[in-house]
């Protein structure tokens, strides 16, 4: 490995879903406990709004976070083996029995004796597969990023008129907020993230009212939702074997350490820590 940035031990973890057009939702997962360090375009997808083509990606301290564009898997796989990764493609329409031993994948069968299903709001196609119907929704949120900003605060600001936050970044400011009720399949509606450029300049005067197109970018992603703002935690009523861990809405980053700890708990047999009726999965029906 000649570059010392990439992580030779990553793995990147693809479900592919395929709705018309051929798309995939990648994590970068570490093995060991090293952080992955791919970033998007190491793997050969633009770190750009999924619109007319690009890429739609999170990406996390320089990481690569979730990713949906269409692919060409191909060549996604051949770049990341080149940069010492190993690529799954896990298939969007792979059935699932009842007795679960595996799962289908691009490369052939995986043995195992559970599974996690835990893919924000592309969870509900993998849940509805193996029988459970729930209401899962994308709350749209959308974020702009001011590169060398006249002004940035020392720390994340609230502004609770505006319903929205800016935050210094190593490359700027980045103003994120809004909730969009839109779907998976809507474009973009990239004016919601520029009416954030007219609330910052509003809070930091110095900032201008706008600013040309290489100055600034913009961001679109998917919190996913219940009706009641509660996760999905619990085991599917189909197959015991898999666990569903999804639904956070806006806390994801906040309840994660708390949901991988529940549910390395359901998949080793134990009792969990908390009582997880509030958020089993069979709740709505």
């Amino acid at each position: 490995m000649d570059d010392p940035a990439v992580d030779p031990v990553a793995e990147i973890v693809v479900g592919v879903f395929v709705e018309g057009d051929h798309r995939f939702l990648a994590e970068g997962r570490p093995q060991h406990e090293k952080r992955a360090s791919l970033r998007a375009e190491d793997i050969g997808i633009a770190p750009t709004a999924f619109e007319g083509g690009a890429a739609m990606c999170l990406e996390i301290d320089g990481g690569i976070g979730d990713v949906l564009c269409p692919c060409d898997q191909a060549k996604v796989a051949r770049r990341g083996e080149n940069l010492g990764a190993r690529v799954s493609f896990v298939m969007h329409d792979a059935g699932v029995e009842d007795a679960w031993d595996a799962v289908r994948t691009d490369g052939g069968i995986v043995p195992a004796d559970g599974a996690v299903v835990a893919a924000g709001v592309w969870s509900k196609p993998l849940a509805a597969e193996l029988g459970d119907d729930l209401p899962l929704e994308t709350e749209r949120g959308y974020h702009l990023m001011i590169r060398d900003p006249e002004a940035v605060p020392r720390l994340p600001v609230a502004d609770a008129d505006g319903k929205f936050v800016a935050t210094p970044m190593e490359l700027g400011i980045r103003i994120a907020g809004t909730v969009e009720l839109a779907g998976l399949k809507a474009p973009p509606n990239w004016e919601r993230a520029r009416v954030l450029l007219r609330h910052v300049h509003r809070m930091f005067p110095a900032l201008k009212e706008s600013y040309p197109e290489e100055r600034i970018s913009t961001w679109m992603g998917h919190r996913p939702s219940l009706p009641d703002s509660l996760p999905a935690i619990g085991r599917s009523r189909r197959s015991p074997d898999v666990v569903y861990a999804f639904g956070h809405g806006h806390v994801g980053m906040a309840g994660a350490p708390m949901t991988g700890k529940l549910v390395a708990e359901l998949l080793s047999g134990k009792t969990p820590s908390i009582d997880l009726t509030p958020f089993s999965p069979a709740r709505f029906g």
